[in-house]
């Protein structure tokens, strides 16, 4: 069996691209609010939507296009290169689906993992870390899945998210000052010291102090040769 190709979109992708979504019910508003989290502009097809998308469409960079999906819709949105078919109903779902790929569009169906072009795995968040994870199959996948996560999410607690902030302020000296070949070796004296015991405990200045005094004392050490 082949496994899928694992891939996090940037915030960039979407600058200058839209994501089309077909279907209004619970399905497409979780699907919605986690691309709005991400920065996508979207456009929304469905004759009805839920409350809460009702909400979105008025304060976000969501457009609602109040109407069932019709054959040859797709070409009105030439900038969507995602498209996420989310309806209740399968034959339209796999409309969508054949319009999408014949245009060279990626696309995502709710009821068909196989069947698509990408799948949307559960995601964990923690800080500036994302984990997701999927079992790309068609048993119990979406309760496995979040089962995963909620495993995951009692190792991997907020403090992960405290730390990575912390090693992106020191990034921009850590470039500057340490060489390529050395800089793995520093990055792994950082995260394995008691930094991250030190933020489990809200220790966030303490913390900040110790990854610093590695830092000074490795960068010292490399320029006298040692």
């Amino acid at each position: 069996m082949r496994t899928p190709y694992p891939i996090l979109l940037t915030s960039t992708f979407f600058n200058n691209r839209s994501v089309l979504v077909v279907g209004g019910g619970q399905v497409a508003e979780r699907r919605i609010k986690s691309l709005l989290d991400s920065g996508a502009s979207i456009q929304l097809i469905a004759p009805e939507i839920t409350k809460d998308l009702e909400q979105l469409v008025n304060r976000s960079s969501l457009k609602w296009h109040k109407q069932s999906w019709q054959s040859g819709t797709l070409h009105k949105y030439p900038d969507a290169l995602v498209v996420l078919a989310a309806t209740n109903r399968t034959d339209v779902n796999r409309e969508i689906a054949q319009e999408a790929k014949a245009a060279g569009r990626l696309v995502n169906l709710a009821d068909d993992p196989a069947g698509s072009d990408f799948i949307l795995p559960a995601v964990l968040h923690s800080g500036e870390i994302t984990i997701t994870i999927s079992t790309f199959s068609e048993s119990a996948t979406p309760v496995l899945s979040a089962h995963l996560r909620e495993k995951l999410a009692q190792i991997i607690g907020p403090e992960y998210g405290r730390l990575s902030a912390l090693l992106k302020e020191l990034r921009p000296y850590v470039k500057a000052t340490v060489e390529p070949t050395l800089r793995p070796l520093l990055w792994r004296q950082m995260v394995g010291s008691s930094a991250l015991d030190l933020l489990k405990e809200n220790k966030e200045a303490e913390a900040r102090s110790l990854l610093e005094a590695i830092f000074l004392e490795f960068t010292g050490r490399t320029s006298n040769g040692a």
